[in-house]
């Protein structure tokens, strides 16, 4: 029971100091932070399985060069992402394939050039950057959420999808951005003023008795 003495710094909300009134504005704004911040966690997952669904094994994908005289040099470009990639003969689009050599069902997005394969091997960055699974997934929206580098991601999936890959982005900073971190910023300010409104209130009570 040792640690619930902590609990003692609650004491200090009845006292006037700036720590007391960051004390009295959470506690008047804590059921609608409770709100917002289930309403953050609900969007934040949602986003999170939509970008499973939409972009799940995408960021595998990358152009390697092969040398035409030499089958077995061959360069993997780590930072293009692709779609699929041109025949080096025909010039038309195929699909990307797999490390295996099983071809992938259709080619969109980002084309790799003659010579070139849009091959699907691993996620970049040791696998942390990638939609495979709800919690990695849940990363990278919380990157968009920061709106802190989350364009080099978008130019990723625009290249491995297609150019529609950017209205997930904006849709998601949107709502988790624009809407509800700024509703959470209202909640905090409007509470912090209430609280000390009904604080002077009382003071001056307590000065006439």
């Amino acid at each position: 029971f040792e640690a619930l003495a902590v609990l003692r710094i609650l004491r200090m909300i009845d006292t006037d100091t700036v720590h007391s009134s960051v004390f009295r504005g959470l506690k008047v704004a804590m059921p609608q932070l409770i709100n917002v911040g289930t309403m953050l966690v609900y969007f934040w997952i949602l986003f999170g399985v939509l970008g499973v669904q939409s972009f799940r094994e995408s960021l595998k994908r990358r152009c390697v060069w092969y040398n035409p005289d030499d089958p077995t040099d061959a360069y993997v470009n780590e930072n293009q992402f692709c779609g699929g990639y041109l025949d080096p003969v025909t010039l038309k689009a195929q699909p990307y394939v797999f490390q295996d050599g099983s071809i992938g069902p259709m080619s969109k997005g980002f084309l790799c050039p003659q010579y070139s394969k849009c091959v699907s091997g691993q996620n970049p960055y040791n696998g942390r950057i990638s939609f495979d699974n709800i919690i990695y997934a849940m990363e990278m929206v919380f990157v968009v959420m920061s709106v802190n580098t989350f364009t080099n991601i978008m130019y990723y999936t625009m290249d491995t999808d297609t150019m529609a890959a950017a209205i997930f982005f904006v849709v998601a900073i949107f709502f988790l951005t624009i809407w509800l971190m700024n509703l959470l910023i209202a909640v905090l300010v409007s509470s912090f003023e209430l609280a000390n409104e009904e604080f002077k209130k009382n003071q001056k009570n307590v000065q006439k008795i």
